[in-house]
């Protein structure tokens, strides 16, 4: 049975999130795959997505992401998405929203375009000050 585009990011938020899978990352990403949005480096490969997954898993667990809409055209499926999880340090429910567009080719994600308040998110982490976005709204020049 052929798995149409949302199934199979259904199941990429499910089985890399949810169950904490990094083997599914290989599995669904093929090894010239990239990902953008989330951190430094413009363009990440299944390697680099791992180790951004790991990293995130340190932080957060119990992720579970839901899609608020979904747009396909073409190759691309478009998510606005709100992501929960629970903070592992202290146990507090965490969030963030965003959009999520994937390239679905053959069945694997080809392209990840992410586009996620991670600045929220690190706030209600107590990695950044709870004032930050609007410490850098007014200009203020963080020590």
């Amino acid at each position: 049975m052929v798995k149409s585009k949302i199934q199979i990011s259904e199941e990429w938020f499910q089985r890399v999130w949810l169950e904490e899978d990094g083997d599914a990352i290989y599995e669904m990403f093929r090894p010239d795959s990239n990902a953008s949005g989330l951190g430094s480096h413009p363009h990440i490969g299944p390697d680099e997505f791992s180790q951004f997954h790991i990293s995130m898993l340190r932080l957060i667990e119990k992720v579970a992401v839901t899609s608020d809409l979904t747009v396909e055209q073409g190759d691309w499926l478009s998510h606005l998405v709100t992501v929960t999880a629970v903070c592992r340090k202290t146990g507090r429910l965490v969030y963030m929203h965003g959009q999520i567009l994937l390239k679905i080719v053959d069945g694997r994600i080809v392209d990840a375009r992410n586009h996620l308040d991670f600045m929220s998110l690190f706030e209600q982490l107590g990695l950044l000050p709870k004032s930050v976005f609007e410490d850098c709204l007014s200009g203020k020049v963080m020590a």
